[in-house]
């Protein structure tokens, strides 16, 4: 989880620090079959290594969290979770997910739960059900005592939120600085209550205290269920950086559905959770799976899967214009053989990278708030060793601060207007006594240019 649940320093050294040590959440990613990269050594000139030691197959997305140092901590396919040592955690098998979800669990730090105290360290991952399933949305424990593997919590293990959503999760931090939103939507016809709200969004509060049971519904936007597109709970769903906007790829199987297979944006109300202002920016092209913000807002980037009619294609477009839609921009993969592209992520180096479906590397997006070409997507990027990717990248919530603002443009500077309005307590053990700190956000920092490999010369940037 790469947000900063908002603790306390004493001097804008400890705040950066404690920042800086929750944002490495994801700098250490397992995923696909067996497959994993390393992004604590990652700078502009050194690309992140191939990690070889993976347990997992994941055909479609996955869950990590790694420790204040950037070291996995834990993994996940969202049936099992794996600890450190690559062993399966005790009560860490039989979890309420599925492999094949798109966006796969999602693993955040509990609210106040401390990171660099001598006390033990508190987890939750949401899981859901693929296509609609019956296991619905769950979420689980985790608690890693210092140095310990952890262990999944049996009394909180499989809590069932609500039944019945498609494929689609993300995770915004709530406006105050210390709670968590995690946004699904439903799947289903059903136009009341909490269950198969396939007309709905759903966003659940956590606390320090727990998950809220009961979730802010936003009745918008077009119908997820059966009747609308038969495969239509596929796709991804992500929040920008400073969690003010949503973007939803919508997945049609059938060809040329402008209806049901579109790319969507809407506002998100960080303090409130409710979703607005549902815009369609674009329609029919094929079945959209993909989407991510570049680290500055300005760009939104889709992908769309290969068809009997078309080749898969990697979209972009300009979210500073008026009239979005007009600006898209198709890129240019230069592939040597034809490779359907999957899920989208954003990573700690300040790239984009592309799941290509089955292969033994990742794609990225050189320069993600660069205009078309300019943004350099390389198609054979980062090499997996022996191991391959399938359908997606690690899913992770969106952070406001810290080490992925440093990497971000500096027009960053001005999308973080908010300071925390009620501090989230960390318990901070000093000679066995708990005190409660609080403070703001760190300053944002400029981000450097992101690795390329040599045969690339660096883009110009707009």
């Amino acid at each position: 989880m790469l947000v900063l649940l908002a603790g306390a320093a004493t001097t804008a050294l400890a705040q950066t620090r404690e920042c800086n040590q929750d944002d490495r959440a994801i700098n250490q990613w397992y995923f696909g079959y067996k497959a994993g990269l390393d992004f604590n050594a990652a700078t502009d000139s050194i690309p992140p290594s191939a990690l070889t030691d993976g347990q997992m197959d994941a055909p479609a997305g996955s869950g990590v969290m790694s420790d204040k140092d950037g070291k996995i901590l834990f993994y996940s396919n969202g049936e099992t979770v794996w600890s450190r040592n690559h062993a399966a955690m005790p009560n860490g098998t039989g979890l309420d997910g599925n492999r094949l979800t798109t966006d796969g669990p999602l693993a955040i730090r509990k609210p106040g739960s401390p990171i660099t105290s001598g006390g033990p360290t508190s987890y939750y991952l949401f899981t859901q059900d693929a296509q609609g399933g019956p296991k619905g949305l769950s979420y689980s424990e985790i608690v890693i005592p210092p140095g310990g593997q952890g262990d999944v919590v049996a009394a909180t293990k499989n809590q069932r939120l609500t039944l019945g959503t498609t494929e689609k999760m993300t995770g915004v931090l709530h406006k105050d600085g210390c709670d968590v939103w995690i946004i699904v939507h439903g799947w289903g016809t059903a136009t009341s209550g909490y269950e198969n709200r396939g007309d709905s969004f759903l966003a659940y509060r956590v606390r320090p205290t727990g998950v809220d049971n009961i979730p802010v519904v936003s009745t918008i936007g077009a119908l997820h269920a059966p009747s609308a597109a038969a495969q239509g709970y596929r796709g991804q769903m992500k929040a920008s950086l400073d969690g003010e906007r949503l973007a939803v790829a919508r997945f049609s199987e059938t060809p040329g559905d402008s209806n049901n297979s579109t790319v969507e944006l809407f506002d998100f109300d960080a303090a409130t959770g409710k979703v607005s202002n549902r815009r369609v920016i674009e329609s029919g092209a094929g079945p959209y799976y993909g989407v991510e913000f570049s680290f500055s807002r300005s760009r939104l980037y889709a992908t769309v899967l290969a068809t009997a009619l078309s080749p898969t294609q990697l979209l972009q477009f300009d979210l500073n214009v008026g009239n979005v839609p007009a600006s898209k921009q198709v890129l240019p993969l230069q592939q040597k053989a034809p490779v359907n592209l999957g899920s989208l992520q954003a990573a700690p180096d300040g790239k984009i990278y592309v799941a290509r479906e089955n292969q033994p590397a990742l794609g990225f997006i050189s320069y993600p708030d660069s205009l078309g070409a300019n943004a350099r997507y390389v198609d054979d990027g980062v090499q997996l060793g022996a191991a391959a990717a399938a359908w997606d990248c690690p899913t992770s919530a969106k952070p406001r601060c810290c080490a992925w603002a440093s990497r971000s443009s500096s027009r960053l500077a001005g999308r973080f207007p908010f300071r925390p309005t009620r501090p989230c307590p960390t318990r901070i053990l000093t000679n066995g006594y708990s005190k409660s700190r609080t403070g703001p956000f760190s300053a944002l920092r400029r981000r450097q240019t992101p690795y390329l490999p040599s045969r690339h010369l660096p883009a110009t940037t707009t």
